[in-house]
């Protein structure tokens, strides 16, 4: 009886506990509340406070990006028992949490800004800081406006975001028109305002506004050469504002946030109801017949399908050695999927490693104050020969992400992913465009026209056909996943290169297995580390730990513009958006 009454007890608490938010052990922004206020000559004073829950770290910052001629100006922070901060100029990021206790500062890069202050105390917390950004309102060619990011990529989750922006003008559908990008939640004009507010709690992502304000209505704009027009598409271009019809448009063929009326949209339900149910019946036919021959398996010269049962382990590299028709082919085969994306560009740096084009060294980085973690800086200045568009391509990326330092630090491509996701999906695309490219031009796939039935009627469509030496190479690279995971059953007195063993790691790489190889190597191959820039004690380490957190940023963003671009109403803003905003960049604590 006692068991059963201690059980029930201890059952209740576990869902007492689970239905209970709890913030002790997290740190977060419970609320964060934005004022912002555009002064006659265009600059603005900022506002914000945070209601937060602090349980590590010695600061807070906010980092702000790309702000080109703006400049951060006269910071001022309090407490929630108000106490006023000392703005020491210059912030050292290195110092302790006593010392930065009850002080403030600004850490200035180029044009990049990071606003800080110490932490003080663990707990709930609620800070207040003021700043000044001059040049805020642009003088485009064509409009004034501006295109600011209040926060994005922030390290901690925010719960409730809620932004003003006003001015001694008003704001309303008559002087400004306005766009939202980033997060789930509103974007609208309220009493002579404008108002964004989130409707969930949000981890990364970021509130972005671009608003069009009537040419002349502040005299000291920054003049800028750039036209409202091209932002405006840039930063459409891939959002919502692109996908839905939830705004209506005006003479000026811009967007304004608003909502159907509800007695018309009841009319015109009655009224299309047919045809829009004819509508949708068509297009979930297309759908499942897209579906349908998506998942369709690939077509042989031979017409003979590809298989696995009877493949046997294959000891050479196939494809040619080429890492990008490898991966291509690995995909078709069904041997890796989307989310293994980090093997290939392992792959591709392991493959610079070995040539002696770039290193990995090593760095010791600080750690929750207190501790020390491994880092790594790559060198991106030197000459890298490139053999086609793909890994033209990634190295553009890797140098955008390094910065004018050309040097590429711990971090700095998973923030490049995060904000470029798209890229790295279009880079992904790209390789399979590239290799059925060459695959044409070489006469490897020919186009077959065939029928299909669907309600009745007889569509034709054409159909890639692959020669049979393409399946040929997928048996081969199942042929090689199974050798290089049961490499231990081969002759014990054979010796293996060092170079082959490299190869080997680097396509077990994009196989997923560079783990079991390596494991293998150190027993059969002792000396490896001592012959082989792909050593690995640290190069095979950092190099797969860079790829996967940088795919990992990649899939992340990718998934939460996903999840942001499923809601659907009046008003709303989600995803997208770019065009070269200022502001933004990153924060929380440290």
């Amino acid at each position: 009886m006692k068991k059963r009454i201690y059980f029930i007890s201890s059952l209740l608490l576990c869902l007492l506990f689970s239905l209970t938010p709890v913030h002790a052990s997290e740190t977060i922004i419970k609320d964060m509340n934005v004022e912002v206020y555009i002064n006659e000559n265009g600059s603005a004073h900022i506002k914000e406070i945070w209601d937060m829950n602090i349980t590590r770290g010695t600061e807070v910052y906010k980092v702000m990006n790309n702000m080109g001629p703006s400049q951060i100006k006269n910071l001022k922070v309090q407490d929630e028992k108000g106490f006023v901060y000392k703005n020491i100029g210059d912030w050292n990021v290195d110092a302790t949490r006593q010392q930065k206790n009850g002080k403030c500062g600004l850490v200035k890069r180029d044009d990049n800004y990071e606003l800080c202050f110490g932490i003080g105390n663990y707990g709930e917390r609620t800070y207040t800081f003021e700043y000044d950004v001059t040049h805020f309102v642009k003088q485009y060619q064509d409009n004034q406006g501006l295109n600011y990011a209040f926060f994005s990529d922030m390290d901690i989750s925010i719960e409730h975001a809620l932004i003003t922006v006003a001015s001694p003008h008003p704001f309303n559908e008559d002087t400004a028109l306005i766009w939202a990008f980033g997060y789930h939640g509103n974007v609208v004009f309220k009493d002579d305002k404008v108002v964004l507010e989130t409707e969930n709690s949000m981890s990364g992502g970021k509130m972005q506004l671009l608003m069009r304000i009537n040419d002349g209505t502040f005299e000291n704009a920054y003049q800028t050469n750039e036209n409202f027009d091209d932002i405006l598409a840039d930063a459409k271009q891939g959002s919502d504002y692109d996908s839905y019809n939830n705004y209506e448009e005006n003479d000026d063929n811009y967007f304004i946030p608003g909502m159907i009326s509800r007695t018309n949209r009841t009319v015109g339900l009655f009224i299309f109801l047919p045809f829009v149910m004819f509508f949708c019946l068509i297009v979930f036919g297309v759908i499942f017949a897209a579906k349908k021959y998506r998942q369709e398996p690939s077509v042989f010269s031979d017409y003979i399908p590809f298989g696995t049962k009877n493949v046997n382990m294959f000891r050479d590299i196939p494809c040619q050695k080429d890492i990008f028709e490898f991966y291509y082919l690995a995909k078709k085969a069904g041997l890796i999927g989307e989310n293994d994306r980090g093997g290939m560009i392992a792959a591709l740096i392991l493959k610079w490693v070995q040539e002696g084009y770039i290193r990995f060294d090593k760095r010791e980085e600080s750690h929750m104050v207190f501790f020390k973690k491994d880092g790594f800086s790559i060198d991106l200045d030197k000459s890298i020969p490139c053999h086609n568009r793909l890994d033209s391509k990634m190295l553009q990326y890797f140098r955008e992400a390094a910065g004018e330092n050309r040097c590429l630090e711990t971090k700095e491509f998973d923030k490049w992913c995060r904000n470029h996701y798209t890229s790295i999906d279009s880079w992904f695309d790209d390789i399979d465009s590239f290799i059925e490219e060459e695959y044409r031009r070489k006469g490897l796939i020919s186009i077959e026209k065939t029928d299909t039935h669907f309600m009745g009627m007889k569509i034709s469509k054409d159909r890639d056909v692959f020669d049979a030496s393409i399946r040929e190479e997928m048996e081969h690279i199942v042929g090689l996943k199974m050798f290089l995971e049961e490499m231990s059953l081969i002759n014990e007195k054979e010796v293996i290169e060092v170079k082959l063993w490299e190869e080997y790691l680097i396509f077990a790489s994009i196989l997923g297995i560079a783990d079991k190889v390596q494991e293998q190597l150190g027993e059969m191959c002792p000396t490896f580390n001592q012959q082989s820039n792909l050593d690995t004690i640290y190069t095979m380490h950092m190099v797969h730990m860079f790829a996967y957190n940088s795919m990992q940023a990649s899939r992340a963003a990718a998934s939460a513009a996903r999840s942001a671009s499923s809601g659907f109403g009046g008003g709303s803003s989600f995803g997208g958006g770019g065009g070269g905003f200022s502001g933004g960049g990153g924060g929380g604590v440290r």
